[in-house]
């Protein structure tokens, strides 16, 4: 069986990676988190993935798109925290949408129209106040699980792996 990461590795392209494996439509959202599933696991992928989704120094979901979505922006403000130095789109990446959900947290406008979680607004208050790189992943995942709804959480578009040892 393959883990999470080769599967991504075996539908990413040089233009990310799409909502499902017979679409040719890639988003932000699950470019980001294929980006930085693959980044944690070693595999060389280049930043410049990110560049279709950005004009003018602004990011958007889908290419030609106008508007951003909390959970694509949440996602990009995750992966750009897997940066080496140099990758310039990933530092606007992460100033980009490290503002927008500030902004839209001081509004109390963190939802979305692709998600039902039982605390949006919390999961992101968290990855703005603890950056990647200062979290324990044991306790994360965790903290995870028990405020954010590991069993009753719907996911609109995504799949969720559950295994049993994680149930208590």
């Amino acid at each position: 069986m393959m883990n999470p990461s080769e599967l991504n590795f075996r539908y990413w392209t040089n233009d990310g990676i799409c909502w499902a494996k017979n679409s040719n439509v890639q988003d932000i959202d699950d470019t980001a988190m294929g980006f930085r599933v693959l980044r944690m696991h070693g595999y060389e992928v280049t930043p410049d993935v990110f560049r279709q989704f950005e004009k003018d120094g602004k990011f958007v979901c889908f290419a030609g798109q106008s508007t951003q979505a909390t959970t694509g922006m949440f996602n990009l403000y995750r992966a750009s925290q897997f940066c080496f130095p140099g990758e310039k789109i990933l530092d606007d990446a992460k100033k980009f949408s490290y503002n927008y959900l500030k902004e839209n947290q001081s509004k109390n406008k963190l939802l979305d129209k692709w998600i039902i979680s039982k605390d949006l607004p919390g999961e992101v208050g968290y990855a703005l106040n603890v950056p990647w790189y200062a979290s324990l992943p044991r306790l994360e995942t965790r903290y995870y699980l028990e405020q954010y709804g590991g069993e009753d959480d719907v996911w609109i578009g995504k799949t969720l792996y559950r295994y049993d040892k994680f149930k208590r």
